[in-house]
């Protein structure tokens, strides 16, 4: 099986595999298991210093600071990708027949097409977060964080949700923890900041945590 990884803000997929590297290396041994990096479309300038920590550049975003459009353009982009080689057939099929989407007026159009295809025939199977950032909702024409309190809405995929409690975003990870069907859901703390694990122990645990989560995928 192969599984598409999108890096955070202001990464790349060179830098993504790398800060992943003994993640990667450790799961992809059976042979099993595939990985495939992709850069964000969207080029960025990230603040100084930022280098000295994460690696030289170039260096991208997933989605634009203009939410609507970059949305939008983000959409496009996916159809505009070989087959099987997208970010991926996922949201490809839901945009089959379509022309171009202009941002500011479908974008509540696109999150419910979104939400429809998954209901209908869900082709994620399982998720995989490192960190994370709360998930989002459309209200009023605008994109907004959104808690579970506040959504009816969940994801019932099995998920497994990489966390540190010395992370200042711990909350933002959480929120999206939140959203996830509890019974499927694994919740792995490695005990540092906003990191990536990298010491043998724990990556042996988290492999398995993985591992969990896609034999409760059914995979």
């Amino acid at each position: 099986m192969k599984i598409l990884c999108l890096h955070g803000a202001y990464g790349s997929a060179k830098a993504f595999r790398t800060q992943l590297d003994p993640f990667v290396s450790k799961l992809e041994k059976a042979g099993d298991v595939a990985f495939k990096f992709v850069d964000g479309q969207f080029p960025v300038n990230p603040p100084e210093g930022f280098g000295d920590y994460f690696g030289p550049p170039p260096y991208y975003r997933n989605i634009d600071f203009d939410g609507v459009d970059g949305l939008a353009r983000l959409v496009n982009t996916l159809r505009a990708n070989t087959e099987g080689e997208s970010y991926e057939d996922t949201l490809r099929a839901l945009l089959k027949g379509d022309g171009a989407i202009p941002g500011e007026e479908t974008i509540a159009k696109t999150f419910d097409r979104i939400t429809q295809y998954l209901d209908e025939d869900a082709e994620i199977d399982y998720g995989i977060f490192f960190a994370g950032w709360p998930p989002s909702k459309v209200e009023d024409g605008k994109v907004k964080a959104v808690l579970a309190d506040e959504c009816e809405d969940m994801i019932d995929v099995p998920t497994c949700h990489i966390v540190g409690s010395l992370d200042p975003y711990l909350y933002g990870a959480m929120s999206l923890y939140g959203v996830c069907n509890e019974d499927n859901a694994t919740l792995f703390d490695h005990g540092k900041g906003h990191t990536v694990p990298r010491d043998n122990t724990t990556i042996e645990e988290l492999v398995a945590s993985i591992r969990k989560t896609i034999a409760d995928a059914g995979l």
